[in-house]
């Protein structure tokens, strides 16, 4: 709730497009069609296609059916080799994934266009305040709140998987120094067993699914791409944006590309959309991966002290970090409004 009020907060600095405003798909996808999308009749095809939204489904009721079976050792056991052995793999990738950023960025200096540069700052520029905002400021001290620390010494706790994200632009790089940090926290607060070891390595393992809180701000982007190809949003497409970016955002930050495909043929845009997002991806990015790690860490301890009933709930500081994050996220609303309009008047208004 926090990242979408801060997502359609943000949104706002971005102009509405002048008219001709409207563009109507070859071919509207009616709610039956959305619903066949979301809901596979082959698995197969919704895999070969990274249909996240049906994978997602499936999932969740494979997941649910499985937890119905009494003997189910032997295929936890089986998952669980596949899970280390998918963790070696990231390890790996870890290692080839700053040469892969700075081809990304060479890439897009040489071939950005003038006038997508232009509209295109304004876009980053709420991006990466917005996740920001959210990663340092209001999520270290939202958990303030709730467990026994200070803001200031979770983000300094959390400093080196910040950098190890930042600098490999994989959101699951850090997983393991997070938990490390949450397992200290608990263990501080007198649970250092095999019990607590196990809550935080599940609710490690089910945040990177859940609480991937970047990706969301695909949202953000979905708004800017119709202001920037002049297709109106309207209010039940506004209010269907967000469920739709939580079944089509959710797990690793490549996800998104799959998400905005998705949404731009949803909404009607054109083809264009999805290079004018992987353009701008080289450089939010960051932002995406910042604010990922900041809510796995947010999970990854609040989830043990709520389990062993260690929290202790600070309503002041809590009510402080919303207020401080509202009055921020607004002043950057305005403040962007307005340079938009002075420095790209003629490129917000004539497309």
């Amino acid at each position: 709730m926090a990242v979408f009020a801060a997502i359609f907060a943000l949104a706002q600095a971005i102009p509405p497009p002048a008219p001709p405003v409207e563009i109507k798909p070859p071919h509207p996808i009616s709610v039956l069609a959305l619903l066949q999308t979301i809901v596979p009749d082959n698995l197969t095809d919704a895999l070969s296609r990274n249909f996240v939204p049906a994978i997602i489904v499936f999932a969740v009721t494979f997941g649910l059916a499985v937890q119905s079976i009494p003997s189910k050792a032997s295929f936890l056991e089986t998952m669980e080799a596949i899970r280390l052995a998918s963790l070696k793999v990231w390890a790996w990738v870890v290692y080839l994934a700053p040469i892969g950023v700075f081809a990304l960025f060479a890439s897009t200096a040489g071939t950005i266009t003038p006038r997508a540069a232009g509209t295109l700052v304004v876009y980053v520029a709420l991006f990466l305040i917005g996740t920001g905002v959210l990663a340092f400021v209001v999520f270290p001290l939202a958990l303030s709140a709730i467990v026994p620390a200070k803001a200031r010494d979770l983000v300094a706790e959390l400093h080196p998987a910040f950098v190890l994200a930042l600098v490999t632009t994989l959101a699951s790089s850090p997983l393991p120094l997070i938990q490390s940090v949450a397992e200290q926290r608990v263990a501080a607060a007198g649970h250092d067993d095999n019990e607590a070891r196990d809550i935080t390595r599940a609710t490690i393992s089910l945040s990177y699914v859940f609480t991937s809180l970047g990706n969301y701000f695909v949202a953000l982007f979905m708004i800017y791409a119709c202001q920037h190809y002049q297709v109106i949003l309207h209010a039940f497409q506004m209010a269907l944006l967000a469920p739709m970016t939580l079944l089509s955002a959710s797990g690793s930050p490549s996800t998104t590309l799959s998400a905005v495909t998705f949404m731009s043929q949803w909404l009607g845009l054109p083809a264009d959309t999805l290079p004018l997002y992987v353009e701008a991806m080289t450089v939010t990015r960051y932002g995406q991966v910042a604010l990922s790690v900041s809510a796995y860490a947010f999970v990854a301890i609040a989830v043990p002290f709520v389990y062993f009933r260690r929290t202790v709930f600070r309503p002041a500081r809590m009510i402080a970090a919303l207020l401080l994050g509202a009055v921020l996220l607004a002043a950057t609303a305005i403040g962007v409004r307005i340079s938009s309009e002075s420095l790209f008047p003629h490129r917000f208004r004539r497309l």
